[in-house]
């Protein structure tokens, strides 16, 4: 529940609760004198684990050994967090994994409502004595990168069921944050749960919001004073064509990956050869968790991506679990524009989604479903 809490307030916090638990974890075993349980099912623990040991094989194929160690430090998560989990749901009673949901769910959204409250209200006490309404983007997401909040924000929708004053919000916020990846997942999730009766005004709610905070965006951009324009005709979007374009060059060049940490300096070397300046200069990344994956470790780390989530998702519609199901999509939709592997809130949350959400969120009434199936 801690986790789920700190999730959203900064993306550090996970650091200090993962330590903890591994700790607590330490402990009880050594109380007991046994090896713990695993409670989640194989494949959700076996599939992260998995690829993390390939990122770890790739350690010894590349070049810059400290930035490949750098990035297996910022991925332990992938390990941590389903060992850790699986060992604590093992522990729990029917009635506690019943409940769990529900707590989870509570937590990371108050983390979550707490997280932009107090972002805007830091921004508007800025408006106040510069004049400068910095209210949208990374202003209202920091510390966290405005697309991964927007996925945190469409992840939590999905599974809570939320009231339609807090679907609203919910797609108000995601249009301040300006995220066209948020955006668009967002309406896609809003476009599907319009099918079911119960979410269709949830969905109507979430749409009015998603314009609402858009065009609110858009004011605030023309009432800001004194903002440079950009430096150079390629924007963001410009930039990840810039990045597709030469990680699939990379892929063809080496389809056995290039190394857990040499990603970057092949990535540089090809916008460099084609002269893709706006991506040289930020040194920028694939920009997509599929392509990150391939460029360092070729197809066989992108099957192993692959059937990781798919076995999550196969795991969600066979309990017919179709809020864990969408989660799960949403998650997988992100992923094609940005590199949700790369930094730790991305990680952490990834991690945390696919095996707790996925398994506690809507327990009871799959539970029902699978024992039930008339």
């Amino acid at each position: 529940m801690v986790l789920a809490a700190v999730l959203p307030l900064h993306p550090r916090a996970s650091t200090a609760v993962l330590c903890g638990w591994l700790l607590a974890a330490a402990v009880r075993g050594m109380r007991e004198r046994a090896w713990p349980r695993s409670g989640f099912p194989r494949p959700l623990v076996a599939g992260p684990i998995v690829f993390y040991a390939l990122h770890v094989l790739g350690l010894w194929s590349s070049d810059d050994g400290a930035a490949g160690l750098f990035a297996l430090e910022v991925k332990l998560g992938l390990v941590a967090v389903p060992l850790l989990g699986s060992w604590e749901w093992a522990r729990w009673s029917e009635a506690d994994r019943a409940r769990s949901g529900r707590w989870l769910l509570a937590a990371f959204g108050g983390g979550l409502a707490l997280r932009v409250a107090v972002s805007l209200l830091r921004q508007t006490w800025n408006w106040m004595e510069t004049g400068v309404p910095e209210l949208t983007y990374a202003a209202l997401s920091h510390p966290f990168h405005p697309s991964y909040l927007a996925l945190y924000v469409t992840v939590w929708w999905i599974l809570a069921r939320p009231s339609l004053r807090a679907s609203g919000s919910v797609g108000l916020a995601i249009g301040l944050l300006q995220s066209r990846a948020g955006l668009l997942v967002a309406a896609l999730a809003a476009a599907v749960g319009a099918f079911e009766r119960s979410r269709r005004g949830l969905a109507v709610l979430l749409v009015a919001g998603l314009v609402s905070g858009t065009l609110g965006a858009g004011l605030l951009g023309r009432l800001r004073i004194g903002e440079p324009g950009p430096a150079s005709g390629t924007g963001s979007t410009g930039g990840r064509l810039q990045a597709w374009t030469a990680a699939i060059q990379v892929v063809r060049a080496h389809p056995f990956g290039v190394g857990t940490g040499d990603v970057v300096p092949e990535l540089v070397a090809q916008y460099e050869a084609a002269g893709a300046d706006y991506a040289r200069v930020r040194r920028m990344n694939a920009h997509s968790t599929y392509l990150q994956t391939a460029v360092a470790l070729g197809y066989a780390g992108l099957v192993a991506l692959l059937a990781w989530w798919a076995a999550v998702a196969r795991y969600a519609w066979r309990r017919r679990n179709l809020a864990a199901f969408a989660g799960v999509t949403a998650i997988a939709l992100h992923a094609v524009v940005e590199a949700l592997l790369e930094l730790q809130q991305g990680v952490v949350f990834v991690a945390f989604a696919l095996t707790w959400f996925a398994v506690a969120a809507g327990y009871e009434r799959a539970a029902d479903a699978v024992s039930d199936p008339a």
